[in-house]
């Protein structure tokens, strides 16, 4: 059966609506342009209560599973030692230094939240693609709160096992990590997050406001660690678990906010779209062609969802498709970076500098206090720089090509007439469609002319050089520490390395159409998905491995992949 086409509709576009079921659509825009607009401020506060949340719990949950691990551990070896009464009682999410003190804790640690990222990366891959898309249909605030709820339910998982008896195995663990999948992982609201400001942003403005975003995550994730340490050291260990019962609250509370923040694609649009196209025919039961496994095959080929992002048989496209596949590189790169040393960051000063709770916070305070000043005041402050010194750099160029799009632009469906036809003709219009090179419709509009290929901005390609070359150096600090001092004062120096993944994210979305962004985002969080598999796995089993003889391995090879990642961004061409 044919599907309707979709275009996107700049806000100043002067064209009547089709009315639904009796309604006229332009009464419906008109209502809701009435009520709160769709800002990226909107966002950014919910970014910030959550991190905050996520802040205040992302040493104690470490030490809760090190605690749990440490507990099943111990007690299983004192019966064979005869050392039950000389070992210190395991306080369940408080600071055991005894548990530190053997490396098969640390090593089992490392391995359980390699397998736990295994569950949960192949879960978000699942989902990921999903999510993403569905988010075209639906908007992007309702995916954002699934995964916020979903992501709510893992963290009462990890309540429930530390107030459980010592029966009950460490292994349940395993149950946050798959909801923890389920939810496609914070990669997915990143992604969302990436949508909704590219929904309602313009292309010059894109970096700034990721910034401003990611400076509320990295406030809430510095601030987060400073209100542990103060809860920490007011209690002691008489309630280690308090501050997750202050994490939950508040990430109920940021679903609450949640509900009042608009949306970026308006909904009665969004609406339509969802009954007129379902995201896939295979949940039309009224037609059994629906059912095409090839057809099903396709939509999760990434050479065929290349080919949707960057059609062939226009000029530039073998120029415009390398540059997308360095990008992801990078993507895969940067993120790696960001994501397979968030365990060994916690364990590895623990061990070599005998750190604690408090120090261990204090750690993530600066580190994330950096961060949020590179990207809150460092990172527009470099952009309005760079635009001043290269003005012909690609934001006034690419102002020049777009000035007929709307920056508030919505999904609407094009008139379409079904009409009959038999099932071999239709198949023969599909092959007929895919063999012929695409050509350029309205729904690519908001892409750059094919006549001018799209290229990195320069301003794209130093934040990529910077934010590698910045984050390698911070991880060879990490490994050459010889104290605590010098070990954080490494992780200020890789702050600006978070912009890295912010940045290739942007640059990706300048190269496509816009109306392809949520399945942009979908395959994006496809790779990351991967990303949250591999690259974990392999830093904690290299860890695990070298624990005792050269724990600082594991540091040493994520600077050698950061190295690699900003020779591709390097190899980065314009037309």
């Amino acid at each position: 059966m044919a599907q309707p086409a979709y275009h996107r509709v700049g806000d100043e576009d002067d064209i009547e609506l089709d009315d639904i079921h009796g309604l006229p659509r332009t009464a419906g825009l008109r209502q809701g342009s009435t009520r709160r607009q769709p800002k990226v401020i909107w966002l950014i506060v919910f970014f910030l209560i959550n991190s905050l949340a996520f802040g205040i719990a992302a040493v104690p949950r470490i030490n809760l599973v090190v605690s749990l691990i440490c507990r099943q551990t111990l007690d299983s070896q004192a019966p064979g030692s005869g050392d039950a009464g000389s070992t210190e009682p395991v306080v369940i999410g408080g600071h055991n230094p005894q548990c530190m003190e053997h490396s098969e804790v640390s090593s089992l640690t490392a391995l359980t939240a390699s397998y736990g990222n295994v569950i949960s990366g192949v879960l978000s891959i699942c989902t990921s693609t999903f999510l993403s898309m569905l988010s075209d249909r639906v908007g992007r605030i309702k995916i954002i709160a699934y995964s916020a709820v979903v992501l709510l339910c893992a963290e009462a998982v990890l309540v429930v096992l530390a107030n459980s008896s010592a029966s009950v195995s460490y292994k349940w663990l395993y149950l946050a990590y798959l909801l923890d999948g389920l939810a496609g992982s914070f990669s997915v609201i990143m992604a969302m997050a990436s949508a909704y400001i590219s929904d309602c942003t313009a292309q010059e403005q894109r970096n700034v406001e990721v910034g401003r975003m990611q400076a509320a995550m990295f406030i809430g994730i510095a601030v987060g660690p400073a209100i542990s340490s103060a809860i920490v050291g007011s209690s002691g260990q008489k309630s280690p678990l308090l501050v997750f019962y202050i994490c939950l609250v508040m990430r109920a509370f940021s679903l609450v906010y949640l509900s009042i923040v608009p949306e970026s694609l308006p909904a009665l649009v969004a609406g339509t779209i969802s009954r007129n196209a379902p995201l896939f025919p295979m949940l039309n039961m009224s037609s059994a062609k629906s059912f095409d496994i090839r057809a099903q095959l396709d939509r999760i080929n990434p050479f065929k969802w290349l080919d949707r992002l960057v059609p062939s048989g226009t000029i530039g496209s073998t120029l415009l498709r390398r540059n997308v596949l360095l990008l992801l590189a990078i993507n895969f790169i940067c993120y790696s970076g960001a994501m397979a040393t968030s365990d060994v960051l916690i364990l590895y000063p623990q061990m070599v500098f005998k750190w604690g709770n408090v120090e261990n916070n204090m750690f993530m305070s600066i580190v994330n206090a950096f961060r949020a000043a590179v990207s809150a005041l460092a990172l527009p402050l470099l952009i309005k720089l760079f635009r001043k010194a290269y003005p012909e750099s690609g934001g006034g160029r690419r102002r020049a090509r777009n000035t007929s799009t709307s920056t508030n632009t919505l999904y609407e469906a094009a008139p379409f007439t079904p009409r009959a036809s038999t099932e071999d003709e239709e198949e023969a219009e599909e092959e007929e469609e895919t063999s012929r090179p695409r050509s350029p419709t309205a729904t690519d509009t908001a892409s750059p002319s094919p006549a001018l290929p799209p290229h990195p901005d320069p301003l794209d390609r130093t934040l990529l050089l910077t934010a590698l070359v910045t984050d390698a150096l911070g991880y060879t600090g990490y490994a050459l520490a010889p104290s605590g001092a010098v070990f954080t004062l490494s992780g200020a120096l890789a702050a600006f390395g978070a912009v890295g993944t912010s940045t290739t994210e942007v640059a990706l979305t300048k190269h496509v159409a816009r109306a392809r962004v949520g399945e942009l985002m979908g395959g994006l969080g496809v790779l990351q998905a991967a990303t949250r598999i591999v690259a974990p796995a392999v830093v904690n089993v290299v860890y695990a491995a070298t624990v005792e003889a050269a724990p600082e391995v594991a540091f040493l090879g994520v600077a050698g992949a950061l190295v690699l990642g900003a020779v591709l961004a390097g190899g980065l061409r314009g037309a």
